[in-house]
């Protein structure tokens, strides 16, 4: 069995977050090449998931500064 870290790093976490949520608008902005009905399925898988990330993000941001 594995030693569980005492502390996550929170702050780490909100990083890999941000460049997720970076990576996602990037994805966003590029012209989608595909038909119109799998361009807006894309469109909105890739807003769900920075939704996703953005919630996590500030949930690791926040956790952080209350552990501080």
């Amino acid at each position: 069995m594995r030693d569980l870290p005492t502390r996550t790093d929170l702050a780490a976490m909100a990083r890999e977050a941000q460049v997720e949520i970076e990576y996602a608008e990037t994805l966003e902005a590029v012209e989608v090449t595909l038909d119109d009905a799998s361009g807006a399925f894309a469109t909105a898988e890739l807003g769900y998931y920075e939704a996703e990330l953005t919630s996590l993000r500030e949930a690791a941001r926040t956790l952080d500064e209350q552990e501080r």
